[in-house]
């Protein structure tokens, strides 16, 4: 009887050990999961931190480029306005001209 339970107890001890083992392999492959996964996590934090840096530069650049807009448009508008004076003055001119010229013909016709 002893011998049966000593072969009994030997055999549990193997089985044991078998599942110990194959627990052993299932949580090494775990790890080794978990390492791949904290790396590919790793990598895509990195890379959405430069998309995000990009995307400050970028944004940074476009509001750059829209203030030299909005400073183009104003000297545009200022030039324009200016532009506006001058026909102004020469519609003036050509006015005080046309007036000078029809004296100065009405002189003319007198002497």
């Amino acid at each position: 009887l002893q011998e049966k339970d000593d072969k009994i107890e030997i055999m549990c001890q193997r089985e044991q050990k078998d599942v110990e083992g194959d627990h052993l392999i299932k949580l090494q492959d775990a790890e080794t999961k978990v390492s791949q996964l904290s790396s590919m996590l790793e990598a895509k934090e990195a890379e959405i931190e430069t998309v995000r840096h990009f995307g400050h530069q970028q944004q940074s650049a476009g509001e750059n480029q829209l203030m030299k807009l909005r400073e183009v448009e104003a000297k545009a508008a200022e030039m324009r306005s200016a532009l506006k004076e001058r026909d102004t003055e020469v519609i003036d001119l050509r006015e005080h001209f046309a007036e000078y010229r029809a004296q100065l013909e009405e002189e003319h016709a007198t002497v």
